[in-house]
């Protein structure tokens, strides 16, 4: 679920910021292309509910970094316009298989250097039951003793 959150969300930026900004969804030690965007998942959590059906919950964060010739005065305008950008293309995303994942608890932090962009996906699911469940053994019942 969560690599195909990630997909989902470098599809989403890819789109609505071009071919213009790299997007990394590994670490990348040197070498990173600016401007650009660093896409991870968070951990992964689930709870049950009722029956076969869990909730689960994947946070997503994403970090911009800014073009480094950008004087910081231009730099925070620019930081300014991504982050609105943000909440609107991380608010629905969609998987390779179509299914969407609406982003809640959405939160944008000018960091100085980079702006962090945060988002909560989660949905409720089935468990498919086993195949070939185990089953309580025999019971041999005695009357009249």
């Amino acid at each position: 679920m969560v690599q195909q959150l990630i997909e989902g969300a470098a599809r989403a930026i890819q789109k609505a910021f071009g071919e213009g900004c790299a997007i990394y969804t590994e670490m990348v030690r040197q070498n990173l292309k600016r401007p650009c965007f660093f896409i991870e998942g968070g951990d992964l959590s689930e709870k049950h509910m009722v029956g076969n059906r869990y909730r689960r919950a994947a946070p997503l964060s994403v970090t911009y970094f800014p073009s480094e010739e950008k004087i910081p005065l231009k730099r925070n305008a620019e930081m300014a316009a991504v982050d609105e950008e943000l909440f609107c293309v991380m608010e629905n995303l969609v998987t390779e298989d179509g299914s969407v994942f609406r982003g809640t608890s959405m939160r944008a932090q000018n960091a100085g250097e980079v702006l962090r962009f945060s988002a909560q996906y989660g949905g409720v699911y089935k468990k498919l039951p086993d195949e070939n469940p185990v089953l309580m053994g025999d019971l041999t019942l005695n009357e009249g003793v």
